[in-house]
């Protein structure tokens, strides 16, 4: 099984909440994508989330990771925001 089927696989994170990376279905032929540099053509994978092409593969989980701790961290704020709009009532 290659390496991106194996990060895009269907096996929930360590959080109790399901994220986005959860719900993804595993890597198609077509979903993943060429990148073209100096006359060479390398695979790459396609993050789901924002389109982002990723070189090398490998790379994927670490990029899926930093869309997880952006969301921890933006629920983080929202929870202060409406704890601090709360003591205002």
């Amino acid at each position: 099984m290659p390496l991106a089927c194996q990060l895009l696989s269907d096996v929930e994170s360590g959080c109790k909440k399901k994220t986005e990376r959860d719900n993804m279905e595993t890597v198609s032929s077509s979903e993943i994508s060429h990148i073209h540099y100096d006359d060479a053509v390398y695979h790459a994978a396609v993050c789901h989330r924002c389109g982002t092409k990723i070189y090398p593969v490998a790379l994927l989980e670490a990029h899926l990771d930093r869309h997880q701790l952006k969301d921890l961290y933006l629920e983080g704020e929202l929870k202060k925001l409406q704890f601090a709009m709360a003591r205002m009532r």
